[in-house]
């Protein structure tokens, strides 16, 4: 069995303690004697503005969940302010210059983040916890909570996405009530100041943490809110290899289909694998990234589109060349001028002008060779030469597009 002693303070002055009667009368002077309420404002006139610091200090990213677009946080919050009310001399009460209290028992800022889920019951997700009141008045209250707030996604480069959240922090009272104002963390320590979060995420890396003061103006008056930006970068998990191999290998296997010629069936069977793998890839991006609330189209997802109708496009051209081969309607004199350059023997357009060997998986379906010879005549020459020449320009052009979009 395991067992902890934790000593918590409740009282300090100068690295020395107090006399315990010293707390309890400080307790009874501020408690009872002055008959402390925590429903009204902190300030003896009423006509004074409270200022209230808040900041957050991760703990761990819990989850983006990118179908709801909701990031949860595991935090501190940091807030800090005066409260004239819990002021005393340190030399009346034995030189105590600080006391921890329990949370409920004082006026604390109704703070409420209006862009989360949890709007306005924000607040009630703190526990009761203690707080430390300095003899000058000042409060810190440091709770933990889980917090939550709607995060707009661009997943154009996902896997590799970084995304940049927002949480705002707004009081429920006017700004000549309760002012707010991002809290200084150097002036506290380097524990809350600290950006990573002490817990990792398997999924997400922090990479840069802002807040900014903001002054909103409406018909109901003038609210002051802290607007913190969370920067955040997805890991190259398991997800970024099993999304970025299969597209890498059947882009290559892409390739090899279109090397081989138009009347060979190793070019139907590197499409259908090809076709395969692609389509697959498209079904697990989509079942991962959804297709509501997302501000891009994953590039991945918009590639693989577009190489698929590429390849479904060279596979349509290749039955058409093996199915027009017989015509004999001849081409206009011009194209067949075109089409029997002897520049294009360099880009692959082989000499057909003595024979064509027929296939019999290209004649009646997925079947064996057959190596008969027919002779062809010129115009039906014209019509191999002019397709073949077509299925070189897609080929080129495929090969341009892969050059632009992984460079």
């Amino acid at each position: 069995m395991l067992c902890f002693t934790i000593n918590v303070p409740t009282n300090l002055v100068s690295g020395q303690d107090v006399s315990p009667e010293s707390v309890r009368g400080l307790r009874d002077e501020l408690f009872v004697k002055r008959n402390y309420t925590k429903y009204s404002f902190p300030v003896v006139d009423h006509r004074q503005t409270v200022n209230v610091s808040v900041g957050i200090r991760m703990l761990k990213i819990v989850d983006l969940d990118i179908k709801t677009q909701v990031l949860t946080l595991n935090v501190y919050v940091y807030m800090g302010w005066i409260d004239e009310g819990l002021q005393w001399s340190p030399q009346e009460f034995g030189g105590q210059t600080q006391l921890v209290v329990q949370s409920d028992l004082i006026w604390k800022p109704d703070l409420m983040i209006t862009n989360g889920p949890d709007a306005f019951h924000f607040e009630r997700t703190f526990k009761s916890t203690t707080l430390s009141v300095n003899s000058t008045g000042y409060i810190e209250w440091v709770p933990q909570t889980q917090l939550k707030t709607y995060c707009m996604t661009n997943l154009r480069d996902y896997p590799s996405d970084e995304q940049r959240c927002r949480i705002t922090f707004e009081p429920f009272f006017d700004i000549k009530y309760v002012d707010v104002k991002p809290f200084d963390f150097y002036k506290v320590s380097t524990f809350l100041f600290d950006e990573s979060p002490r817990y990792p995420n398997q999924e997400w890396d922090v990479t840069k943490v802002e807040s900014y003061r903001r002054v909103d103006t409406y018909v109901e008056g003038s609210f002051a809110r802290i607007m913190s930006f969370l920067t955040i970068r997805r890991r190259q998990s398991i997800m970024y290899y099993f999304i970025k191999l299969p597209t890498t290998v059947a882009v290559i296997l892409s390739v090899l289909m279109m090397a081989f010629p138009p009347n060979s069936l190793k070019r139907y069977q590197l499409f259908v694998l090809s076709l395969s793998i692609l389509l697959l890839t498209e079904l697990v991006i989509i079942n991962k990234t959804g297709f509501s609330g997302n501000k891009g189209v994953p590039l991945v997802l918009r590639n693989n589109a577009i190489i698929i109708v590429y390849i479904s496009v060279m596979i349509y051209l290749s039955i058409v060349i093996n199915r027009v081969f017989l015509m004999s309607n001849p081409w206009p004199q011009l194209t067949s001028a075109v089409a029997n350059n002897p520049l294009l023997r360099y880009i692959g357009v082989g000499n057909y002008l003595i024979t064509w060997t027929l296939e019999e998986g290209v004649q009646s379906g997925i079947g064996a060779t057959i190596n008969a010879k027919v002779s062809l005549t010129d115009s039906q020459n014209d019509w191999i030469l002019m397709t073949l020449l077509l299925d070189k320009i897609l080929f080129f052009s495929y090969l341009l597009f892969l050059i632009t979009i992984y460079t």
